[in-house]
């Protein structure tokens, strides 16, 4: 996994997951992630977007990458969803999962030394 520093600011940041054996890797060729941590917004200082990132065995026999966000709806809800980079297979598959049920499966594989956590960074949106 790669955070470039390419001074783009907060909404530049990217998470580019790069297999270890591409030795050829360049960030022109990868997709970037969403970051952990909180996306702020510019006037306000409010979070709208919230996310905790893992990485390893992060389902039980699913090695990869997994965010649990949740993001503020215009009618003031918070909507949860899961992402989950499947990096078992020779090509990486993603899945979408509505709501956070699988967290605590999660957290018992990070607590075991098989995953862990990506530290998250509060970043703050700018105002245009």
């Amino acid at each position: 996994m790669h955070r470039p520093d390419n001074g783009a600011g907060p909404a530049g940041d990217g998470l580019y997951i790069i297999p270890l054996a591409d030795s050829t890797a360049n960030l022109e060729r990868f997709t970037p992630w969403h970051m952990p941590g909180r996306l702020l917004g510019g006037g306000d200082g409010k979070c709208f977007y919230e996310a905790q990132v893992f990485v390893g065995e992060v389902l039980r026999d699913t090695v990869g990458v997994i965010w649990y966000d949740r993001s503020l709806m215009p009618d003031g809800r918070w909507k949860e969803n899961t992402v989950l980079l499947n990096l078992n297979a020779s090509q990486p598959d993603t899945a979408v999962f509505f709501g956070h049920g699988r967290r605590s499966i999660t957290q018992d594989l990070a607590f075991s030394g098989k995953c862990r956590i990506l530290r998250g960074e509060d970043r703050q949106v700018p105002v245009e």
